[in-house]
């Protein structure tokens, strides 16, 4: 995008460039579940509990590019979740939209199944064992020039067992 911008005596091309490259959608297991653990910043749950998932957006000019001024645009209006057990589709009941909890920042819903009403997806207890990965999209961030939006790829959260493991008695030996 780019304006006329007055300097001195006269009128001069102001160039800006946009992007939400370093926009990003995080995750991480519900603190409450009783056997999370995290190693080297990877953390690794048991299938059948509940995950976070946080888009925050960042907004920022092209390397070598001004920056548009604040009441130039608007952050993203709107955050979707898709998630590996809907095979990542976007159609109705696959995809979660998240609650905007701040200027381009958003949140999986308030779940009235999590303890208090926690903000958590739950993932299905059938999840293979292996690595879990949610891919968001943040939509309807206005600019001059138009509507910026794009697709991000989470953290991965290492799926190991089974909620079930943690409910029933196993016999030793």
């Amino acid at each position: 995008m780019w304006e006329y911008v007055l300097d001195t005596d006269s009128y001069v091309t102001q160039v800006f460039g946009t992007t939400m490259t370093d926009t990003q959608i995080a995750i991480e297991p519900d603190p409450n579940s009783p056997s999370i653990s995290q190693s080297g910043g990877v953390w690794t749950m048991r299938s059948g509990y509940g995950l976070t998932a946080k888009i925050g957006q960042v907004f920022s000019a092209y390397s070598g590019m001004l920056a548009p001024p604040a009441d130039a645009f608007t952050y993203a209006q709107n955050g979707y979740a898709m998630f590996p057990e809907f095979n990542f589709k976007m159609e109705d009941g696959k995809y979660r939209h998240l609650n905007s909890t701040g200027a381009g920042v958003f949140e999986v819903l308030q779940n009235p199944e999590a303890k208090n009403n926690a903000r958590l997806h739950f993932t299905p207890l059938w999840f293979p064992d292996g690595g879990y990965a949610v891919q968001g999209f943040a939509t309807d961030l206005w600019t001059p020039s138009g509507m910026l939006c794009g697709f991000y790829n989470s953290n991965s959260v290492t799926i190991k067992d089974s909620a079930y493991d943690d409910w029933t008695v196993q016999k030793k030996g």
